[in-house]
């Protein structure tokens, strides 16, 4: 489970503009809701300590007045960072770069990574809080903020090999560039060559399965629009 919330964050930043903008007025307020969320309960203690040294019940408990669910709030700030930085969270240190791959790879645990990224005075600390995370019930947190931590430092030209889906996430980034060309490109039968190119690759290792033409027969005649109906028939292809 926390490793699909790293895989949401890479596949975020690989695709990042197509988060919506607003996602990030949304993360701030959240922000002020949670800092008034905190004000509220920091009186609401007070007032019940004085009411208590009084013998009387305060009549209210803390807690229940949150208002949004945590794991959301988590998540559409994790996502608003990522729009914010055009895909490319600052990844907290050279460190934090260097063992980023391997956390998510399962090579090394999720907790170096936010040891890594923290300075360097400070991660002894962190590392001597583990143990206390898992007593007071905070491992989840940890984890997430952990994966979500490595995910933000990983190199970008290294996010497609860790998704789970390169393969299509390429053909499509690949197929967005040659619809974006103008009609009057030059280059542009050069890049649908070399789409077409892929798409027999695919083919041929058997990726793409069904599809209906071999890679003799596509290389011979370059059917674009018919390859590129068929892959949007078989879901390899998405519209914007």
């Amino acid at each position: 489970m926390h490793q699909n919330v790293a895989h949401a964050a890479l596949l975020a930043r690989w695709s990042w503009q197509k988060l919506p903008a607003e996602i990030i007025g949304q993360a701030a307020d959240l922000r002020q809701r949670a800092d008034a969320i905190r004000r509220q309960q920091q009186i609401n203690d007070q007032v019940a300590l004085r009411l208590g040294s009084l013998g009387i019940s305060p009549g209210f408990s803390g807690g229940g007045f949150l208002g949004f669910n945590p794991d959301e709030a988590m998540f559409i700030g994790v996502m608003a960072m990522i729009r914010q930085y055009n895909g490319d969270p600052p990844a907290g240190s050279e460190d934090a770069v260097a063992v980023a791959e391997l956390v998510l790879t399962g090579q090394r645990q999720p907790h170096e990574a936010l040891i890594a990224a923290a300075p360097p005075v400070a991660r002894q600390q962190i590392a001597a809080l583990l143990p206390v995370v898992k007593l007071i019930g905070l491992e989840k947190l940890f984890l997430v903020s952990s994966y979500v931590q490595a995910a933000f430092a990983l190199p970008r030209d290294r996010i497609i090999h860790l998704l789970p889906d390169a393969n299509r996430l390429r053909l499509q980034g690949l197929y967005e560039l040659v619809q974006s060309m103008p009609l009057n490109e030059t280059d542009r039968p050069k890049m649908r060559a070399a789409f077409l190119w892929f798409v027999t690759e695919l083919i041929e290792q058997g990726v793409i399965a069904n599809f209906g033409m071999t890679k003799e027969q596509i290389a011979q005649s370059q059917p674009y629009d018919d390859v590129v109906r068929r892959l949007f028939e078989l879901g390899w292809l998405t519209a914007e």
